[in-house]
């Protein structure tokens, strides 16, 4: 992710808007650095058949990348990066 699009590398983290559209049940997206453990809370919650977004400040990898969890069913998933942290 880092190095790409605008994002230099070395950022600290990363501003994301992420919106989930066709959803197939309700659920909730985690976003969180690459390689880490899945984290308690959520960076979004999502409604079936509806689209819904939601901005939160993502911790990158030291190699440049965050995940995105999905534990619930199927939802396509847009993500845009708004801005960074460098640090």
């Amino acid at each position: 992710m880092t190095g790409l699009n605008g994002v230099p590398e070395g950022v600290a983290a990363v501003v994301i808007n992420a919106t989930s559209t066709n959803a197939s049940e309700d659920g909730h997206i985690t976003a969180h650095a690459a390689g880490t453990a899945v984290p308690a809370t959520s960076s979004l919650n999502y409604r079936a058949g509806k689209d819904v977004a939601s901005m939160t400040i993502v911790a990158v990898s030291a190699d440049g990348y965050i995940e995105l969890y999905n534990p619930h069913g199927r939802t396509d998933l847009v993500v845009d990066v708004q801005g960074y942290y460098t640090g």
